[in-house]
């Protein structure tokens, strides 16, 4: 029944949504990284990322930069911690890094790549032209980014 599997997404998701598959994609000293799928009841799942973030600061910085920068050149966010009931009770929880003592409390949602670009380098067969293509866009996304 509908209540049960209720019952059952808050216990096993975060926040109620996100299935992390424990897929780790980055992690540094102020933040970690993980794709998740986010199960919807009333519309498809889909991937996204989710940067767990330990300072107050940096989490605010980065959602103000976000902000001014256009969505063809870098990865909108779709929801913060802010937006998200539960998040800094439930971050505490993930023990992401081994029980960092104050966990992430904060935190950014986003859609997630195809693939990244290390993976494009490392496994793909990429042509001369084709790599000239990929150093030309990310030239105009960081001149973008750097206006």
């Amino acid at each position: 029944d509908k209540s049960c599997m209720d019952q059952l997404d808050q216990a096993t998701l975060f926040c109620g949504r996100f299935d992390l598959n424990r897929n780790k994609l980055h992690q540094s000293d102020t933040c970690v990284v993980f794709q998740a799928t986010e199960r919807h009841k009333e519309r498809e799942d889909r991937i996204v990322v989710i940067k767990f973030m330990a300072d107050e600061n940096m989490f605010k910085r980065e959602i103000g930069e976000r902000k001014k920068l256009d969505k063809e050149y870098v990865v909108q966010i779709l929801e913060t911690s802010q937006d998200i009931p539960n998040w800094r009770d439930e971050s505490k929880q993930l023990q992401l890094d081994g029980g960092k003592e104050h966990g992430y409390p904060y935190g950014i949602v986003m859609h997630a790549a195809e693939k990244n670009l290390m993976v494009v380098l490392l496994q793909e067969k990429v042509t001369f032209k084709a790599g000239t293509e990929m150093q030309l866009e990310l030239a105009e996304c960081m001149n973008h980014m750097h206006k």
